[in-house]
Parts: structure tokens; sequence; C-alpha cells
């Protein structure tokens, strides 16, 4: 992989991060998480926390790194970043709810 390649890789992922505020809507989640933990028998929580990961799965599923050619995708799991965007990143978050959330049922 030459550095021209690998630099346009990093510009488009930083613009998908920032153009979805990935940091910010995995922090809403992580906050109704914790309500829900400290509220067990609030509903709201569980539909706030619901219709945060739907969106983010949404905006995961139409990024940009969704539509990289299969050479970008090479170069992606070269640096270890393939699972860390894009529809990958959602079956992430997705699993680990499911495995560490108990009654937290994510569907997408």
């Amino acid at each position: 992989m030459n550095a021209e390649r690998l630099h346009a890789i990093c510009l488009s992922l930083q613009k998908e991060i920032n153009q979805i505020n990935i940091q910010s809507k995995i922090q809403q989640v992580v906050k109704f998480l914790q309500q829900i933990v400290n509220q067990p028998q609030q509903p709201q929580p569980q539909q706030q926390l619901a219709n945060a990961l739907s969106q983010l799965h949404n905006e995961l599923s139409d990024s940009s790194s969704a539509n990289f050619s299969p050479a970008w995708r090479q170069a992606l799991e070269e640096i270890g970043g393939e699972n860390l965007l894009g529809i990958a990143l959602s079956k992430r978050i997705k699993e680990i709810i499911e495995k560490y959330g108990g009654r937290t049922k994510v569907t997408n």
C-alpha cells in the first residue's frame, strides 16, 4: 500500500467519522444503557436506546466506507480498521449489547 492511498483512505474515514458523529452517538447509547441499568422498569430509556441504535445502524449502513473498493477494503483490513466503521461497527455494537445487555434486545 502506498502513502497516497493510505492518506486518501484516512481522509475518507475521518470525514465519515465526523459526518456521522460516531463518538457522540456511541456516548448516547452508553447513556441510555446506564439509564436502563439504573431504572430497569422505565420504558423510556429502552425506547431511546432502540431509536439511537437504529439511527446509528442506518447511518453506518449508508456510510462511504460501505462503498469502498476492494483495494481500499484490503488496505483498511491491513491497518486493522475493518471493524471500526460502517456496517461492521454496527454489527459489533449490536453483538456487544446483546451479549452483555441481558434483556435489552437490539433489532436491525
